[in-house]
Formats: structure tokens, sequence, C-alpha cells
């Protein structure tokens, strides 16, 4: 059959010069796609073969090894017990190598072997052999490393009192070892550190930093001294006090791995009380502490941020040394730059503590600037910085004035705060519906004043918000104090008004009538729907509060009760709730008002009574809070560390540096998603456990990435926000070029290559920056 001849004019034309089709041209895609999963599938069932294949075949090598060590470790004990001086050290020295392998080392069985006790008579000065000592430290400094158990064998066999001897050795290096294993076995736990402190090791420690001191030893014994201070229960303050002059110097050190060693230890004594704050402030510490807050470092920024925020859980006193350092305009930047989560939710525990003093310390927060980053971080941040900073919003409109509260809503705090209502954190919502009674209690003062056309404007803002009916719906919440915050606001600021606007409905509810020169003379549909939604949600406000007595009075005594201890408030998020008693002069509930539910004075109205509104020329807007205030200062827990009771932080010494295992580029089939990536990279983790372990070299455990990246604001943005683009990019001149971004990727490196820490190598991520990848 011939073609038309449209069709084969079209015909010759696809066929004439062709170049790309497109139908082709997806075809031959897709076929690619199909074939690159089908050889990505296929060889990831090959490498699961071949990993079976080679666990079974070092199964059986592994085995034969062992047997192999322990006949060595038979051979090397005999020689360390003989009398010839040479071979002592010649299976001192084996034995040193078998505990610095990376891979299971045999401490246990070196244990068993009955060898240390000699090893620890190689440490006494009779053994006047430097090299062996030497030797023999670093062997009892793997051992330290291993498990408490094995910590407990070096202090059985008598070795710490002679490392400490060794603290004046005229050998460097067997001074050196001898710091590095009392901290390996203070950093065990808390009793062992009490235990190398009671034998006076803190006063020859000191002694090592000097101006002669080289840096390896430096850096180890600021991190044995780091030891000596963390843990709880904490130090005694009469040990750890002689330390705050050296540490003090410590912070003037270029050594980034000093630096985080010596704010971590400040970190440590100055979480506490009032006591243990001052003789911080005391050593002087602040003002060489602040400007580590524009560290590059996380290492260095994260310890040196917990220790400005456990000094501003203190007194007024104690906050105000750090605002007279000009702290507040070192934290702006950590808000408003691309620090990671936690290190925004630390400074938004610290601006909390803050907010929490007296109101010339709230001008200040606010002169800094830091509302607005505050109330942009209630919108668009992760809920667990949400969460501190609604502390910080709260606590300011418990203790600040008129004005303070004022500039707060007008910076749009009304709007986020109605919206977390909503979230799961009960506590959260305590705190919350605080802050919003205090908010309305300006308005009512404002409207009592005149200043507002006789009518509470923030009332409105909340309505607007959708934050009327929120608490409405939190009137059912199991929590019994979210319970009776919801009712006192509701029947506070809501049924009253109600009652005020009853007579200007008609018969009809249509209609109003002109009561008053300001009132005015037509309403919306949507305002007389909403005061009508008002009016019904009053009925069903006192119903509700007869009928939820007698269904949350049996429970009360058992639920968990939220909000701030005397003893202050966790930085972490997860430790913000506690098992504090209701506090009746803050949440008044008389179980004796519950029989009188017939009588025409409603639940709700007796509520009303009991706490009486009054102007704010009255009662003041803070009157004295019983301890479950909002506005308390608060404790702190560690961040980006494990908490307390997983105390352990060591370290061992390697015989020679270990190939670190590198990250290679991450190459992810089309099939695969960013969970599976995720868990192999936790899968690659968990493989170095072992190395980790060992390789500890301070008591942070950050990984820090060569990150180019600068953020796109209006501010880094402005010449293409002056030209009129509508399109936000990083401008030519604010970008770093490739050699900048190597010379960086090189230095951090050689940091982590001397550090050990083998998953911290940027080869692939810096050849992604320098090809522009983030893009």
């Amino acid at each position: 059959m011939s073609l038309k001849p449209s069709a084969r004019t079209e015909v010759r034309r696809n066929m004439y010069k062709v170049s790309v089709d497109a139908d082709e041209g997806r075809r031959r895609r897709e076929g690619d796609m199909v074939e690159i999963r089908k050889n990505k599938r296929e060889e990831n069932l090959q490498k699961k073969r071949r990993e079976g294949l080679t666990a079974r075949f070092a199964q059986k090598g592994h085995d034969l090894y062992s047997y192999e060590r322990l006949e060595n470790i038979t051979q090397l004990v005999a020689g360390v017990n003989s009398d010839d001086r040479s071979l002592q050290l010649e299976a001192t020295i084996g034995i040193r190598k078998l505990l610095s392998v990376d891979h299971s080392p045999p401490i246990d069985e070196v244990i068993q072997s009955g060898v240390v006790p000699r090893l620890v008579h190689f440490l006494s000065s009779v053994v006047d052999f430097s090299e062996l000592q030497f030797e023999a430290a670093w062997a009892l400094t793997n051992i330290a490393s291993g498990t408490s158990d094995n910590t407990e064998v070096i202090i059985d066999s008598g070795a710490i009192p002679l490392f400490i001897e060794l603290f004046a050795s005229p050998c460097f290096e067997v001074r050196e070892q001898a710091v590095w294993a009392v901290g390996n076995v203070a950093g065990d736990s808390p009793k062992f550190r009490d235990f190398v402190l009671r034998c006076d090791a803190m006063r020859p420690l000191l002694a090592q930093f000097n101006e002669h001191t080289k840096p390896s030893m430096l850096r180890n014994a600021a991190w044995t001294l780091s030891n000596f201070c963390r843990g709880k229960p904490a130090p005694a303050l009469e040990q750890t006090k002689p330390a705050l002059p050296v540490l003090e110097r410590l912070l003037h050190s270029n050594d980034d791995e000093v630096l985080t060693d010596a704010c971590w230890a400040l970190s440590y004594l100055s979480d506490g009380n009032d006591e243990k704050i001052q003789t911080v402030i005391n050593a002087g510490v602040i003002p060489s502490l602040v400007p580590l807050l524009a560290h590059h470092l996380p290492s260095v920024l994260i310890p040196a941020l917990r220790t400005i925020g456990n000094i501003v859980t203190g007194d007024d006193m104690l906050t105000q040394e750090v605002l007279n350092h000009q702290a507040l305009p070192r934290l702006l930047p950590i808000l408003t730059s691309t620090y990671k989560r936690s290190i925004k939710k630390e400074a938004c525990w610290v601006i909390s503590n803050i907010t929490a003093g007296n109101t010339s310390q709230i001008q200040q927060v606010i002169e800094a600037g830091i509302i607005q980053p505050l109330i942009y971080m209630l919108h668009t941040a992760e809920f667990e910085i949400k969460k501190e900073a609604v502390w910080a919003v709260s606590n300011l409109t418990s203790g600040g004035n008129h004005d303070q509260i004022k500039f707060l809503v007008d910076q749009g705090c009304i709007k986020p705060l109605c919206d977390l209502l909503t979230c799961p954190d009960p506590l959260a919502v305590t705190v919350i519906l605080e802050a919003l009674e205090n908010i309305l209690k300006v308005g009512e003062a404002e409207m009592n004043q005149g200043n507002t056309g006789g009518f509470n404007i923030y009332v409105q803002m909340v309505d607007d918000a959708e934050g009327l009916e929120k608490i409405e719906n939190l009137q059912s919440h199991d929590n019994n104090d979210i319970y009776e915050k919801a009712v006192k606001i509701l029947s506070s600021y809501w049924t009253e008004e109600d009652d005020n606007e009853h007579d200007a409905l008609d018969d009809n509810g249509f209609t109003f009538g002109n009561q008053s020169g300001n009132a005015s003379t037509a309403r919306t549909h949507r305002n007389i729907v909403k005061k009508k939604k008002k009016k019904m949600m009053q009925s069903r406000l006192l119903a509700f509060a007869s009928a939820a007595r007698s269904r949350v009075r049996p429970v009360a005594q058992s639920r968990l009760a939220f909000g701030s201890s005397t003893s202050g408030r966790a930085a972490d998020p997860e430790l913000h709730s506690g098992n504090d008693g209701a506090d009746p002069a803050v949440y008044p509930r008389d179980p004796e008002g519950m029989d009188d539910v017939a009588n025409p004075k409603t639940a709700a109205e007796e509520i009303v009574d009991e706490q009486p509104r009054s102007s704010l020329e009255q009662q003041p807007l803070n009157p004295p809070k019983s301890p479950r205030a909002t506005a308390h200062k608060l404790e702190s827990t560690p961040v980006g560390r494990p908490s307390e009771p997983n105390f352990q932080q060591k370290r061992r010494r390697s015989t020679e540096a270990s190939p670190p295992s590198l990250d290679c580029a991450s190459c992810v089939s089309l099939d695969e998603g960013e969970e599976e990536e995720r868990r192999r990279r936790e899968n690659e983790t968990e493989s170095d456990k072992e190395y980790y372990a060992h390789h500890k070299a301070s008591p942070l455990s950050e990984i820090e990435f060569a990150d180019t990246r600068k953020p796109i604001t209006q501010a880094t943005d402005g010449t293409a926000y002056a030209a009129g683009k509508d399109v936000i990019g990083w401008l030519p001149e604010q970008l770093d070029t490739a050699e900048e971004a190597l010379q960086r990727a090189t230095m951090i490196f050689k940091r982590n290559a001397e550090r050990g820490d083998p998953e911290t190598f940027p080869h692939s991520r810096i050849l992604r920056e320098m090809r522009g990848e983030w893009f």
C-alpha cells in the first residue's frame, strides 16, 4: 500500500540529516537506565556472595591466628619474667605491639597471662631503664583503654602512684606516656577519677603546663585534665579549683585540640550552683571564652557555648558578667548562619536563660537584634530548636515590661506561638500558653488605659492566628496543667467579651445596635459568625468545666507534672519533663469547690473569681512566682556527646598510623534512596567501632567537614537584589576558588589524620564542591 504524498514527505523529512530524534533519545535513555539498574543489582548480589565467602574463610583464619597469638603471648611472658634486661625489653615491646593492633587487641589474654604485675614493676624507680619504662607504660596504657574491668586491673596492681611518680621523669617520652595512662584511667568512670585525684595527681599534672612543654605533651595533658574535671557526680571543688588558672591560660592557645579540651573542662566545672559558677568567673575566663563563640571549628564552639550557657544559669549578677563582655553580638551570627541543629539549639538555650533575667538584660537582647532571628526560627526551624526558642520568648513575656512585650508582638510572635499549640510536647504547650497569657495581660492593660479603643487588640490577633480554636481544643488535653491554663485563658479573655456584646445582637442575631460612640454601626457576616461561635463556646465551656472536674480529678495525682524545678530546666529538650509536683499558687484547683455543681456560679466562673484580673497598675505583670514558673534558669546537659552515665572517654596509642578507611565518592544508583545511603554509612561506622573505641583524641565526638558553601541571604546576595534579579544565587566574588577549597580540605585532612578520625576524610566532598555540584 502506497503512502499519501504528505506521509511520504514526512518520512523523507525524518530520514534526512537525522541528528537526535526526541522519541529515539527518550527510548535510549530509558534503556540505559534499565541497564544501569540491572548492572547495579548484579553487582550487589556478587558483593554479598563475596562477603559471605570471605566471612567463612576469615573465621577459619581468625581461629588459627588466635591460637598462634596465644602461643606468642606465652613466649613473651617468659621473656618478661626473665632476668635479662635486653630480653625483658624485647618481650615488653612484643606485648606492647600485640596490644596496639587496631582490631580486637588481646587485652584479656594478656591480663590472664599474669604479666601485668611484672609490667607495673618496670615502672618503679628501681628500674633505671627509661626505654623499658616507656614500653611498659605504653602497654599498660592500652590495657587501661579497654573495659572498666580491664582498667580496674591496672588500679588494683598499684600502677597509679607509680605513673604519678613518672610525671617527674627526666625522659620526655616516659612523662607523656604516664600522663596518657592516667588520663585513660580517670576517663573510665567517676569512681576511678576520684581515686586518681585522691592519689594527688592534679598537682604534678598541672606542673606539665609550662613554656617548655612540647605540643604533643600539651594536648595529652589538656585531655587528661578535662577527664579530671568531667563526670557526675562532679569532683569536689577543692580538688579542681587549682586547675582554673591553667585552663585560663590554655584558652589563649593556638592549638585547636588544646582549646577544645580546655573549653570542655570549663564547661564541666561551671555546671553547678552559683558558687561553682562564681569560682569559674573569678578565674578570669570570660574575656577569653567569649571570642571563642566565633571560632570556625564546631569542636571548639560547642564547649565554649556550653560554658557560657552554664554561667548564665546563675543569678542576674553572674549573667551580667557574660553580657558585659559582649556575648550577645557573638550569639547573633550563630542564629543567623548555617550552623548545625545542635549548635543553634544550644544558642537558643543560652538566650532563654538571659531572657529569664531582669528587664535590663532583656533590653540588651532586644538591642542586639536577637528577637527577629528567634521569631524566624519559631516559623521555620526544626522542632527541637523551636522548643528552645519558645522558652526564650516565654521567659521574655514573664520578665519583660510592657514596651518589651509589645515589641515582641510587633515582631510577629503570636502566629508561630499559636501554630505550636498543636505540638506533641506537653511542656512546650504549657510554656506557650503562659506566654500567650502574659501577652493578653498586656493587651488588657492597654485596653484599660484607653490606648486601644476599648478592646484588647491581642485577643483579636490570637483569634486571627487561629489560636482561639486551638486553645478550645486544649480543654480536652490529657495534661492537667494544659487543661487549667486553657480554661483560665478562655474564661478571662473571651467569655467576658461575649457578655459585653450580647446586648448588641437583635432577635435574629444579624443586626447590631450602636451602644457607644466608638461602636461600629455595621459588622460583616464573618464577624457575626465569629461572635456566635464564641457564644456557643461559652456554653460548651461552662458545661465542660463541671464534667471535666469529675473526669480529671481521680487521675490528677498520677499525671506527670510539667514545669521547671528549683534547680532549673535542662538544655536538652528530651530532659525538659520532670516529676515536680503541681503548685497550687500557680494552678489553683480547689477540690472542695467540686461539690457545688448545681450552684448558678459555674466552675468556669469560679476560676475567674479565684484569679481576678486587674490592671497592671494594681497588680504587677511579673508577680513573684513559684518554682514552676517558666522564667527560671535552666540546667545543662551535653550536646553532641553521650549522656553522663555513658562516661567512658578513652584513647589508645597504635604502633603506627593505620591506613584510614576513606569514604569513597557517593555513587547511589537510580533506584537507591537517601534511606539506603544512610544505612550504608551507618553500617560502615559500626564496622569501625573497635577503631573509634581506642582512638579518641578528645571528649568531643564532633566530625568536621570542609564546607565552602555560604548561606544565601539578602545580605550576601545584595548585588543581585540591587540589579532587580528575581533569582537568588551566589555572585562570582562570593565563591571560594578551587585552590582555596583544596587548601582548606588539605588542612582538615592533615588535622584529622593526626587525631585518628578515619571517617572525616573529605575527598569526595571536596571534589563535588570544586565541580560546583551543590547547586
